[in-house]
């Protein structure tokens, strides 16, 4: 995307009579698509490149947290992504990631809660730290993709869950404590074809089920089985494609 930085940058610093700008003369759909795919930095920076493109992030329908690309203090870390989420359109939100490995941060499970209030489809988080899963999360009629990575969650599951779109699964470095949290999760995801596990901790348990009528990829990673070892592993998957 530094197509469009350059081309506007060499539109404003030129004193010669200066082309149409055909990138800014585009639709708002199309716009807002390229946005999407820029890191939230630079896809807030956009709004000082003309008027068209003031209140253009806004709209973005992929809201991709990255601490790699912000700032080194946590405290402005924070204020700036509370205020992108709460700034942007949550009613057009489709996919909500965050990706943090550096600081710790306290806000996330407020994020989701407001996340998990609109048609959010893709929920994905790698946060190395602990982490409370609002019990919303497991009754999101819309939610098509979930992934946790890194996070230090002890799952909680509600007595009842209701994942009707699910379709893909991934749960990575995660420590379980109770067997029976797969098989209540898949209990509700009716649709899901994708499960990952790896690699996981089993603490203190041996055996593993997993039954998902519409699954037809399973991956258990090395470190899944290995520490400690399953002794047992049921599978439970008609349509399960062998690789």
């Amino acid at each position: 995307m530094a197509f469009v930085f350059e081309h506007l940058r060499r539109m404003k610093e030129s004193n010669r009579k200066v082309p149409v700008d055909r990138i800014s003369s585009l639709p708002d759909e199309l716009l807002i698509n390229i946005i999407n795919f820029l890191p939230i930095k630079y896809a807030v920076i956009t709004s000082i490149l003309s008027r068209r493109w003031i209140n253009l992030f806004k709209e973005v329908t992929h809201l991709d947290i990255d601490d790699s690309f912000l700032c080194n203090s946590y405290n402005a870390f924070i204020a700036f992504t509370c205020k992108m989420l709460y700034s942007a359109k949550l009613s057009n939100m489709i996919r909500f990631r965050i990706n943090n490995e550096r600081c710790l941060f306290t806000s996330v499970d407020r994020w989701l809660d407001v996340i998990l209030c609109h048609r959010i489809q893709e929920i994905d988080l790698r946060i190395q730290m602990p982490l409370r899963l609002p019990d919303s999360m497991f009754t999101c009629k819309t939610l098509c993709i979930l992934k946790l990575t890194e996070c230090y969650v002890i799952l909680n599951i509600p007595d009842t869950v209701c994942l009707p779109c699910l379709k893909i699964l991934h749960l990575k470095k995660f420590m379980f404590s109770d067997a029976d949290v797969i098989s209540r999760i898949l209990s509700g995801c009716p649709l899901v074809h994708e499960l990952v596990l790896t690699p996981c901790h089993w603490d203190e348990l041996d055996q593993l089920s997993v039954s998902a009528p519409s699954l037809t990829k399973l991956i258990l990673g090395k470190g899944c089985l290995a520490y400690p070892p399953l002794s047992l592993v049921t599978v439970v998957a008609p349509l399960l494609l062998r690789c």
